[in-house]
């Protein structure tokens, strides 16, 4: 009994439990965000803690993790550098970088069709951002992406990051961790043409409708590549245990079946969506086997993969500008987006079909790849075990507004009358979209109390918060998390006028990560890891 008892605080300890670090996605500023957070982390001793167990990451944030877990030399210079160092290396990755946006891509037609929407839609000025930036590979974001990062200075080989299999044993570094890369997956499939008719798979939720009938239409459902770490085979877990593609457990959606068939009208804004045509329900395509680095910084970084079908590009720009206003630009839309979105199979006839499934960015379910990797550590620790985790956000802070930590709110009670798991409609968070909500936390987002953090002047590229809180889990049917596991919450919140990507602009994304380096970020961090209260925030 003398012994439960000590198995039982030792769950319960703050100072013993298991830790997660947690970064957003956001282009070039969330690695280069990444990159000064990491230095800072070294410093406080957070990647020679036994407890860290896990690290996730969404989008940009996995640029900077694919690089950080399976490049030794970029990891020790991270890690090690000075910020002015840090401001070096950030500069040459950044510049190398803008070799993959050409100079002409905002006067491409695409932009030009999407002018009036980006200008009352921030964070769809966002994805076409990242729609331009693609227009010299065809808006294959496979290859630009795969190109992008070939460019990393120092590489012994251009194909480097795509000879290496993103598992366990090719880590040269960070063995310890699980890492958890966020995407999401389209929710219907197209079938190879047949009888005249343009059929598809859809994934479909609980009472077998397909999801994107549900709510608005939800387009996408969550998906995270995870790389079991050294520490998860030390634990009882019931995660798996080869690196793959691995969707949440679900009560609320049927992840693993589609329906086969037709809707004649793909979501509920141009009227009541219809089946039609030979309905049949068989169970969904596995996407198994192991993926190379350069595919995982691919697939979770889709953020244009909305642009990659053309209902979900009707539904993003109706919602956004009015069916009125689509009808009129749509011709000028740009042909053959659909590599904006990446298949999972080679190509037939220049099209993505079913078994195949799309993967866009994981900003459509969860920018912070958080909810997730909270179920996924309730399956390797248990739900009675305390947890702990950093989350850091990297937010693109539109010209002239404040900052509005959209991916943390999100996460937490915000008032929302939505139900946690259950679906958004068109919201602002995923491009517009309908998404499932992440909640995944009780404590109110509007209790935090945020502080500025010393050690670095604010300016219109830089601006750093920080939170802590003491909450528990709330249960979430869409992403499998169960209610009452308490966790404490880090959070650092950096704003920036710079976007994903902004070429021409390397120092001053040089400049975020060496502030971040030179602030008392690692001092809060230590003081965290410690177990010792903090003043100012709960």
């Amino acid at each position: 009994q003398q012994q439960q008892q000590q198995q039982q605080q030792a769950k319960t300890a703050k100072g013993e439990s298991p830790i997660a670090w947690c970064t957003s996605g956001g282009g070039w500023l969330a690695m280069a965000g990444a990159m000064g957070f990491a230095n800072s982390f070294q410093k406080a001793g957070l990647f020679e803690a036994d407890e860290l167990s896990n690290i996730a990451s969404n989008s940009g944030g996995s640029w900077f993790l694919t690089q950080f877990a399976y490049n030794a030399n970029f990891h020790a210079n991270v890690t090690t550098f000075s910020p002015t160092e840090l401001a070096g290396m950030v500069q040459s990755l950044v510049g190398a970088y803008e070799g993959v946006v050409p100079e002409d891509a905002s006067s491409n037609a695409l932009l030009s069709a999407f002018g009036k929407a980006t200008a009352a839609t921030p964070i769809l000025a966002e994805m076409v951002s990242a729609a331009g930036a693609g227009t010299a590979y065809d808006f294959d974001w496979g290859a630009m992406i795969s190109d992008m990062i070939s460019r990393t200075p120092g590489l012994s080989s251009k194909t480097f990051y795509q000879d290496i299999v993103a598992d366990q044993k090719s880590r040269p570094v960070l063995k310890r961790p699980t890492l958890h890369f966020q995407t999401a997956q389209l929710n219907a499939a197209l079938l190879p043409y047949e009888l005249g008719l343009d059929k598809n798979a859809y994934l479909l939720g609980q009472d077998g409708t397909p999801l994107i009938q549900q709510g608005g239409g939800l387009p996408a459902s969550p998906l995270q590549y995870i790389v079991p770490g050294e520490a998860a085979s030390q634990t009882q877990a019931e995660a798996p245990s080869e690196a793959g593609l691995a969707m949440p457990s679900s009560s609320l959606y049927e992840y693993q079946a589609v329906e086969i068939g037709r809707v004649d009208s793909i979501f509920p804004h141009s009227g009541l969506p219809q089946k039609s045509w030979e309905w049949r329900k068989e169970n969904a395509p596995q996407i198994t086997g192991q993926m190379s680095v350069a595919d995982v910084a691919v697939v979770s970084s889709a953020a244009a993969g909305a642009l990659g079908s053309q209902e979900i590009t009707q539904e993003v720009i109706t919602k956004a500008i009015g069916e009125l206003a689509y009808e009129a630009i749509k011709d000028g839309l740009p042909y053959g987006m659909g590599s904006l979105a990446v298949c999972s199979h080679p190509l037939d006839d220049g099209q993505c079909t079913y078994p195949a499934i799309k993967f866009v960015d994981g900003g459509y379910v969860d920018n912070l790849a958080t909810a997730q990797t909270a179920a996924y550590m309730q399956q390797q620790f248990g739900t009675d075990q305390r947890l702990r985790m950093v989350l850091t956000d990297n937010e693109n802070m539109p010209k002239g507004r404040a900052a509005q930590m959209t991916d943390i709110s999100f996460l937490m009670d915000r008032g929302s009358s939505t139900m946690p798991g259950y679906i958004l409609q068109g919201s602002a968070y995923a491009y517009g979209t309908s998404m499932p909500s992440q909640q995944v936390f009780a404590a109110s987002f509007d209790g935090l109390q945020w502080a500025d953090i010393a050690g670095s002047e604010a300016n219109m590229y830089y601006s750093l918060k920080w939170a802590n809180v003491t909450t528990q889990t709330v249960d979430n049917p869409a992403y499998g998390v169960q209610a009452g596991t308490t966790v404490d919450l880090l959070i650092f919140a950096l704003a920036s006028e710079l976007s994903s990507f902004q070429a021409g602009f390397s120092p001053q994304y040089a400049e975020v990560a060496s502030k971040i380096a030179r602030s008392e970020t690692s001092s809060i961090v230590k003081q965290w890891l410690s177990g010792s209260s903090t003043s100012g925030v709960r």
